[in-house]
């Protein structure tokens, strides 16, 4: 007779053959008893601005066909046994009813920025696109009004997106490891990714849809070689969401020897189609083309909380904000507003233009450096990932989710690495906390020198560990 552990596995070995529907049943399951859960016990018990019954119904029911889905894409791309399926699904589904912790928190970066726009839409629909001055792109704002319609607290659906957004950009990040990770270390990497402390900031607590240009990202990087035409479809989708994707795409082709101008095409046309909304809804055809510049060519928001090279600058009229600039140590500023006495918007924003051409001319000598050199990919990954984000200076802490990302996989697959990955970490964790709080552990200046410290060990220019000498 065949003891416990004996029929265990052989159960395993049965339920394997049909793991894409034993996936989809225990998503099934799991998630229908998180949605009882949040009735009476669960996260989303006391939703303070969910109004009636009926609204908190429909809530309930989005919550269980997000976790749903991303059990089932969990189950789609699981490439191993049904016991370790199964064991992945409850670590999403703790992390999930985690994340919803944080649904009703308030945070500064939404209150002030996002919830006026939303409100706008509210009384104008599209037909405000035109007139919003944000960082957002024109397919950025046309996004938002799409998660945002309905009877439901607006802060409550864009939330509930980014974490659906998230938990799926993790389980891409997994698999794409599969080609330089152990079984056993590609776990450990989703966790790592699950738990990362700016991801609970910036999305939980702070709703950031700049999320979602970086699973685009990702999967178009990934969908290359075997989709091309689906990966050119999203990559054409994260560069209408925000600038700073055109600069990841820049590296993406100048790196890989099977991208074609015809690719570009396809990736410009994507782009115009996603203005088309926008045009529809009255905005001229070219400023919705110049609002895909936003991140390039708008001055940076002071609650953004990145350390981009913009940081360094000081901010005129910064009165009751943290020191945002290198220079308010010096005497000559005042300590109250951080500023020349004669020190305007005027000079700020002639100071970020040239900053910004300086950042990009930068990364392209950068690129140019790289191409000629041998390197790690993931190396190269991290210093492109940091140098392309570093300078854009009107973008979301959220997109240094993608640094964050290729950090983690440094930490686990490049030990001569693990300093500048750890500094990074630090950086964007420090940064999260600003959107959320308004207040700063580390001054975004102080992150920009830390990310170029960083940089230059990455390219051995500064020493990240002691190297043994040979004998």
């Amino acid at each position: 007779m065949q003891n416990i552990p004996d029929r265990l596995k052989a159960a395993d070995k049965v339920l394997s053959r049909y793991k894409v529907l034993w996936g989809f049943a225990c998503a099934l399951v799991l998630s229908a008893l998180v949605a009882v859960f949040n009735i009476n016990d669960g996260p989303l018990r006391n939703l303070n601005d969910i109004g009636n019954w009926h609204n908190r119904q429909q809530f309930l029911i989005f919550s269980f066909a997000a976790q749903c889905l991303i059990l089932s894409a969990a189950a789609f791309l699981h490439q191993e046994g049904a016991a370790k399926l199964l064991l992945k699904q409850l670590l999403l589904t703790f992390c999930f009813l985690l994340y919803l912790e944080a649904i009703n928190q308030k945070s500064f970066d939404y209150v002030r920025h996002i919830q006026p726009v939303v409100r706008i839409m509210d009384s104008e629909g599209l037909s405000c696109l035109s007139s919003l001055e944000t960082r957002m792109s024109s397919p950025a704002l046309t996004l938002l009004y799409l998660v945002t319609r309905g009877s439901i607290y607006d802060m409550y659906l864009v939330k509930l997106f980014t974490i659906l957004v998230y938990f799926l950009l993790c389980l891409t990040g997994q698999r794409a490891a599969s080609d330089f990770l152990t079984p056993h270390r590609k776990d450990a990497m989703l966790v790592l990714l699950l738990i990362l402390p700016q991801a609970f900031l910036c999305l939980a607590c702070t709703g950031q849809i700049d999320v979602l240009a970086v699973l685009l990202l990702l999967l178009g990087m990934t969908e290359h070689k075997r989709h091309s035409l689906i990966s050119l479809i999203a990559f054409g989708l994260a560069a209408a969401l925000t600038s700073a994707s055109w600069l990841f795409l820049l590296a993406y082709a100048l790196f890989t020897r099977k991208w074609r101008i015809q690719d570009t095409a396809v990736v410009c046309l994507v782009v115009m189609l996603c203005c088309l909304p926008a045009c529809i809804a009255g905005m001229p055809p070219q400023t919705a083309l110049l609002s895909l510049l936003r991140a390039h060519t708008t001055l940076p928001e002071i609650a953004s909380g990145a350390p981009n090279i913009v940081a360094l600058i000081p901010y005129p009229e910064v009165e009751g904000i943290p020191e945002y600039g290198l220079l308010w140590a010096v005497p000559e500023i005042d300590a109250a507003t951080n500023a020349f006495e004669n020190y305007t918007m005027v000079h700020y924003a002639g100071m970020v233009a040239g900053y910004t051409v300086a950042g990009i001319a930068a990364y392209m000598a950068l690129l140019m450096h790289l191409k000629n050199r041998k390197m790690d990919p993931l190396k190269r990954a991290l210093v492109v990932a940091t140098a392309a984000l570093m300078a854009t200076p009107n973008i979301s802490i959220s997109m240094w989710l993608a640094v964050a990302g290729i950090c983690v996989a440094v930490l686990l697959a490049c030990p001569e690495a693990r300093l500048p990955a750890c500094l990074l970490l630090f950086v964007t964790a420090s940064g999260a906390i600003y959107p959320v709080t308004q207040e700063t552990t580390f001054y975004p200046a102080w992150g920009c020198l830390v990310c170029l410290a960083a940089l230059m060990m990455l390219m051995d220019v500064m020493p990240a560990v002691q190297r043994k000498e040979e004998p």
